[in-house]
């Protein structure tokens, strides 16, 4: 892979990372859920069992087969990677991708149930809303197939703060919104509380807008993911408030910095509580304060999710503002001497990249090699790079286009520990990571 990045990790999340094609997103979906077709299909024939269908919601299996061995079909695909349920084709309503979950703890955010109240039982309905950074979505679609997108993209974008309720019936009337449906739902964290409601022809938005810009925003983009055939009420409010910062710092000793501005005491409590809970409360220096001037992106709801991703990472750094996080990680694990052979440990931080990528489809990812200085600059050279395309090369075998990686090798030249001891050259031994927006070139 070519080319060189600046050591900063640039997360889009919450308005900012819509700024991804959402298009790409369903795509991307897609993609896997062929993937897993193929690798099910494999997986059976090798065991001998012949079901009558195999087919994929998301990462649920869907299965279809009077005369086969439930048991070993089940067992079968729950081995193949990536695979996380199976159901089984039955006469009853397909419920598509459900998943409820509970808040993190030291969150008092809640989110009240919505139901989706339909004018016409007949035609397909759909309301989504999205509140402190949970979402609840309700409806009735007439196509199983794009339910299993929609319950795909809800996942990625919003798990674990989701409740999916949404339920096929094929008797409903389609809509020309139905097949866009998970895009539209994506759309939602362009503003810190909105919501969506379709039905037949006719959409209402609700929500709350810190600009006109980003009403405005809002707007065109469910305007784009439903089409032009559907007709659009707009209640958003525009509420003047403005963006939240948040800045997270831990150190190499284990020391972890909070500091910036919520819009509330209870985000501020389960940022704390977050950090409180990898770090400690002794390690913990705390200058978070509280505003009711400032708004409720997104984003701040899916920090907790992202700070324990990094707790494997001794020294990392990140910043919030206005949905945009910024920040660079460093080192996490390391390599024998001499080796590029992957350890489970850099196995496990390897796996947390892909999670992020995964999740975030427009992001890049530079990955650099580092060494010791046992050896002559030549061969660490050599070996760094070879680190660093180990690593790219397990991403890419875990579904990642290699187009989104840049592996390279900076040798003996970047410590971050001092070569003269042990302990030292072992935290030199490692591969450090970037991520930027867009892809970055091939191999």
């Amino acid at each position: 892979m070519r080319g060189q990045w600046k050591r900063t990790a640039i997360f889009a999340l919450g308005g900012a990372w819509l700024a991804v094609s959402i298009l790409a997103v369903t795509i991307g979906v897609r993609a896997e859920e062929q993937a897993l077709e193929s690798e099910a299909e494999a997986a059976l024939a090798t065991s001998g069992l012949d079901v009558e269908l195999v087919g994929f919601e998301g990462r649920d299996a869907v299965v279809a087969g009077a005369e086969v061995d439930r048991e070993r079909t089940e067992s079968t695909l729950i081995a193949v990677r990536g695979v996380r349920a199976v159901r089984w084709v039955s006469d009853e309503p397909v419920v598509a991708a459900a998943t409820t979950t509970t808040a993190i703890a030291n969150t008092s955010s809640t989110s009240s149930t919505t139901t989706t109240t339909r004018a016409d039982p007949s035609l397909a309905a759909l309301t989504a809303t999205l509140d402190q950074g949970h979402l609840t979505v309700t409806g009735v679609l007439p196509d199983a197939e794009a339910a299993g997108r929609l319950g795909a993209v809800v996942e990625l974008v919003y798990a674990p703060f989701l409740d999916n309720g949404v339920v096929v019936d094929p008797e409903v009337a389609a809509a020309a919104w139905v097949e866009r449906s998970a895009n539209v739902v994506a759309v939602l964290p362009i503003l810190s509380t909105a919501s969506v409601t379709l039905e037949g022809d006719a959409a209402v938005v609700t929500g709350l807008a810190p600009t006109e810009e980003r009403r405005a925003k809002f707007v065109g983009a469910v305007a784009a993911a439903v089409g032009p055939d559907v007709e659009i009420r707009d209640d958003v409010v525009v509420t003047g408030l403005g963006p939240p910062i948040v800045e997270a710092n831990v150190t190499p000793e284990g020391i972890a910095y909070l500091s910036g501005v919520v819009p509330s005491k209870e985000i501020a409590d389960m940022l704390r509580g977050t950090m409180v809970g990898i770090y400690g409360a002794d390690r913990l220096v705390d200058e978070l304060t509280v505003s009711n001037e400032v708004d409720a992106t997104f984003s701040l709801f899916r920090l907790p999710v992202v700070f324990p991703l990094f707790a494997p990472i001794p020294e990392w750094q990140l910043r919030i503002e206005d949905d945009v996080i910024t920040g660079a990680l460093r080192g996490g694990a390391t390599f024998a001497s001499g080796s590029a052979e992957l350890t489970p440990e850099l196995v496990g931080l390897l796996d947390i990249a892909a999670g992020i990528l995964l999740r975030n489809p427009t992001l890049g990812l530079l990955i650099e090699g580092h060494t010791d200085n046992v050896g002559s600059e030549s061969a660490n050279q050599r070996l760094s790079e070879r680190r660093a395309g180990n690593a790219a090369a397990y991403l890419v075998a875990a579904g990642i286009d290699e187009a989104r990686l840049t592996a390279v090798g900076y040798g003996e030249t970047q410590p971050i520990a001092d070569n003269t001891t042990a302990e030292g050259r072992a935290r030199n031994r490692r591969v450090d990571f970037g991520f930027g927006p867009g892809p970055t070139g091939g191999r």
